[in-house]
């Protein structure tokens, strides 16, 4: 069951790595959340984040599928997760709203 479930954590690790990496840049986060520049967490916070949840996803891939495999899938699916993360910021940021809203700074 667990190897089942591992690529799909990669998949996703991937994916909020790439819209945690997009939010750390000011047009995409006002996008996102429709705050100004001077209201917003960090970007080297996000950006961190976002490399952190790809290194994750690369973990992922080398325990569920070894160390050659597992590298090649990790690039696939980084490459998959960031062109759905560019047209999502595209044509609907609207869909990445609860993952800026989840990263607002509270007053």
């Amino acid at each position: 069951m667990l190897e089942a479930c591992l690529p799909v954590l990669a998949v996703l690790a991937s994916l909020c790595g790439f819209a945690l990496l997009a939010l750390g840049q000011d047009r995409h986060w006002s996008a996102v959340t429709g705050l100004d520049e001077g209201q917003r967490v960090p970007s080297a916070q996000l950006r961190g984040s976002g490399l952190a949840a790809q290194a994750v996803a690369c973990a992922l891939w080398v325990i569920a599928e070894g160390p050659g495999f597992g590298a090649l899938l990790w690039g696939v699916s980084t490459t998959a997760a960031a062109m759905t993360i560019a047209l999502t910021l595209t044509w609907r940021p609207q869909w990445l709203k609860a993952l800026g809203h989840f990263l607002k700074p509270r007053a």
